[in-house]
């Protein structure tokens, strides 16, 4: 379980009804700090200081609980994990297992270090073989030099490329259109029918990329419920007072990106 609000939850799941909705303006915050692993124990999201649930200002706040502990290496990245925990080769017991036939959300537990692992990636090679199949890595290089690499994952006919990434190269020797190319080879040969290519914002890069590809834009629907505001909050990044800051953050040092990004991120969702 989380290390913090342990003898006083229920202030806890109030006040972070409170502070989210009045400084985020959130209609359903939700936070995350329990995780259950006895067999038989429920792990449905619990759903706390419900008011005026049919009304047009409703108000609650969500408890998600994980079903497993960090089974992938720690923390701290310091405790080897195991898959089996996960769930077993001949796919009829571990936790996942457990969870998903009682039909209930099976929501994992891990953190960067166990994943990384030092340097030597023991969580995420977990993680590859509790999807196995599902789960593929698709690496491009040029002469033993890394040009980029994206994590797909499959589910029924389709697959999502999820995770991407390429290095400078990338651009040059058009390294991202080879390995997306491979991708969807790859998934016809597998019979796949649906690349779900996910959604980007009409004018950034990554909607004239798609595009280029010949996909056929699906416009996608959202509902915003302002609690103290008149207009929706325009955060990002075509926003013209936001330019000259992301062409500052382009020029800072890696080691200083990565520092403030993660403490800086939670203010731009």
């Amino acid at each position: 379980q989380g290390g913090y609000g342990g003898r006083n939850q229920d202030n806890l799941a109030l006040s972070t009804l409170q502070a989210v909705q009045e400084v985020y303006g959130t209609e359903i915050p939700h936070y995350f700090r329990d995780l259950y692993t006895e067999k038989g124990r429920s792990v449905k999201p619990l759903v706390l200081y419900p008011s005026d649930l049919n009304s047009a200002n409703p108000k609650c706040v969500v408890s998600i609980i994980g079903c497993t502990e960090d089974w992938f290496g720690g923390w701290d990245g310091l405790t080897p994990g195991s898959a089996d925990k996960l769930i077993t080769e001949d796919l009829l017991s571990g936790r996942m297992v457990e969870v998903i036939e009682s039909n209930e959300p099976a929501i994992m537990v891990c953190h960067w270090p166990g994943i990384y692992f030092n340097g030597s990636r023991t969580g995420f090679k977990i993680l590859k073989e509790v999807f196995a199949e599902q789960c593929e890595v698709l690496t491009i290089d040029l002469n033993g030099q890394l040009v980029a690499s994206v994590m797909s994952f499959y589910y029924k006919d389709e697959v999502l490329p999820y995770y991407g990434g390429g290095t400078a190269l990338a651009r040059n020797v058009k390294g991202n259109d080879f390995m997306y190319w491979e991708v969807m080879r790859r998934a016809v040969e597998k019979g796949i029918k649906i690349f779900d290519y996910g959604r980007s914002k009409i004018g950034t890069g990554s909607y004239s990329f798609k595009k280029n590809w010949g996909f056929t834009p699906e416009p996608l629907f959202y509902e915003f419920h302002l609690v103290k505001a008149d207009s929706l909050p325009d955060i990002n990044p075509l926003n013209p007072k936001y330019r000259l800051f992301i062409a500052a953050w382009k020029q800072l040092p890696l080691p200083v990106s990565q520092m403030i990004g993660p403490w800086l991120s939670k203010y731009l969702g």
